[in-house]
């Protein structure tokens, strides 16, 4: 588990390198994850770290979300 994490940490680290310009979502509560991430996805061109993201009963916390227009790109490290 601490390997795993480690990992976690040096991705989070390189996917900063990549997009400097990039918000990190670092609320631990998914309910105001998920309103953070909606306020930022208004913007016309945004990158988000660990987006939290909701359909339907289903929760996921996006590694990098690129938003350019109506372009959505996702990326899992």
């Amino acid at each position: 588990m601490q390997s795993l994490a480690e990992g976690g940490f040096q991705i989070g680290a390189l996917a900063r390198c990549y997009y400097p310009e990039g918000i990190n979502v670092d609320e631990k509560n998914n309910e105001a994850a998920l309103r953070k991430a909606k306020d930022l996805l208004k913007r016309d061109e945004v990158t988000i770290f660990e987006a939290a993201v909701k359909f339907e009963n289903l929760l996921v916390r996006v590694d990098i979300l690129v938003k350019m227009g109506n372009l959505i790109q996702l990326i899992e490290g």
